[in-house]
């Protein structure tokens, strides 16, 4: 085991910040935090300098990843360095103590810091019969493409301070991980993947989601083993997040998998009725989707959350919104961030992605990399803890890891959204919120 590498800085980049993980209150009742960067320094034009946060390609910080742990304690992890599929790429962690306003200083996953290889979307996952922090992370080889990637596990017995080396866990051709794991109704766990074995291109139709269901029992110590349930249709289909149905209602204890959208048309949403071994074909939901990740977790008012991009192009604003009816009505949409889109960035869906048609502009048509898509709000992680207090991570700009919290009634309390999806008219009945 090694201990985490120290904090690289705390200095951040931009006209934003403070960087410090400082909780801050806004003037609307919730708080907020930006945290320092992940590392210092990148390798350009042969060397190695000082990131440059004015250019896309001057280092990142993306795909945050929030976990609490039974201490109280929250996690946060994401992945910092140079540029997504480039070298270095490594995991960065903070965490955040109970009833602290202080996020510790970032430090590095040293066993991530990998020659040749880049280190992406880190997934926490704690197994409450071993006591057993795991970090997974899909890592590839630079200049393969994502065809390339595979998913590696370390594991920590002392709460995420130190991990073992990394060791590989899901071996096929294009395997990512990105949406949090879940408890199965039988003692097992729930963790949902996706694959990209041509690469990333969603015309190829080879691209599909699975479910992995670890063994039931480890109470012996026995190791994490998985067994594959692939989701049909899920072509195009990309980042499940999978969430269970709490409350008394219609639907109650089923699953929903909440799925990003590579044609940047809308979130879509599949029905497990057999805790995750087998799904429905995924169907449209009214909010729309930039090929960008997205995430859902279930309140315990019976609520479904949903924090996405409410945006065809582009990564702003950020929404959050809440369904009381398994994902049917969305009465509730309130922004996280609402930052306008420059008119003159010529920004495809998402970040990378330009669909062969609408809704991207007919000069548009080709696959494209747009390189200075800013303002972006991107990559969020939802989740509520016992205290009923609701948290959520993000990347600004791909330059730094934010934070916020907030409550129910936060969202409750707003009167819609800059995107294009608004509140459903109809208002909950109150028994549905009292489920």
């Amino acid at each position: 085991m090694f201990a985490l590498l120290a904090p690289l800085f705390v200095s951040g980049p931009g006209p934003f910040g403070p960087f410090n993980g400082t909780l801050y209150p806004t003037a609307d009742g919730r708080f907020k935090a930006q945290l320092p960067q992940g590392t210092t320094s990148i390798f350009t034009n042969g060397s190695w300098g000082p990131r440059d946060p004015s250019r896309e390609n001057g280092g990142q910080d993306h795909s945050t990843f929030l976990a609490a742990l039974p201490s109280g304690e929250l996690l946060m992890a994401w992945f910092s360095g140079q540029m997504e599929s480039e070298d270095p790429m490594h995991t960065a962690m903070s965490r955040l103590a109970p009833g602290s306003s202080q996020w510790e200083a970032t430090v590095v996953v040293p066993q991530t810091v990998q020659p040749s290889y880049s280190n992406q979307n880190p997934v926490l996952l704690y197994d409450e019969q071993t006591a057993l922090l795991h970090l997974l992370h899909p890592t590839q080889y630079v200049g393969l493409g994502q065809a390339n990637s595979t998913v590696v596990m370390l594991t920590s017995s002392d709460g995420g301070v130190t991990f073992s080396d990394p060791a590989p866990v899901f071996t096929g051709k294009g395997a990512f991980v990105r949406g949090a794991p879940l408890a199965a109704r039988d003692g097992a766990i729930i963790l949902p993947m996706y694959y990209t074995p041509q690469g990333y291109d969603p015309q190829t139709n080879y691209d599909y989601s699975a479910i992995q269901r670890s063994n039931a029992d480890r109470s012996g110590g026995a190791a994490l083993s998985w067994t594959e349930f692939a989701m049909q249709n899920s072509s195009g289909m990309a980042q499940p997040s999978v969430v269970r149905l709490l409350g008394k209602g219609s639907g109650a204890g089923e699953l929903r998998a909440f799925f990003r959208d590579r044609f940047c048309d809308s979130i879509r949403v599949s029905v497990s009725k057999d805790d995750g071994k087998t799904w429905s074909a995924p169907r449209k939901t009214r909010l729309p989707n930039n090929n960008s990740g997205i995430w859902a977790a279930a309140l315990k008012s019976g609520a479904i959350a949903v924090v996405f991009n409410n945006a065809h192009l582009g990564r702003t604003p950020l929404t959050i919104a809440l369904s009381y009816d398994g994902g049917l009505t969305w009465p509730f949409l309130r922004d996280l961030e609402d930052e306008p889109l420059p008119l003159d960035h010529n920004c495809t869906c998402g970040r990378g992605w330009s669909p062969r048609g609408p809704p991207a502009p007919a000069d548009q048509a080709a696959d494209f990399y747009h390189k200075n898509c800013q303002p972006t709000f991107a990559y969020p992680t939802v989740m509520q803890t016992p205290d009923g207090a609701i948290h959520v991570s993000y990347d600004h700009n791909r330059q730094v890891a934010m934070y916020q919290r907030l409550t129910e009634e936060w969202v409750r309390g707003g009167v819609g959204s800059k995107g294009i999806a608004q509140p459903d008219s109809a208002q909950q009945p109150a028994a549905a919120l009292n489920k």
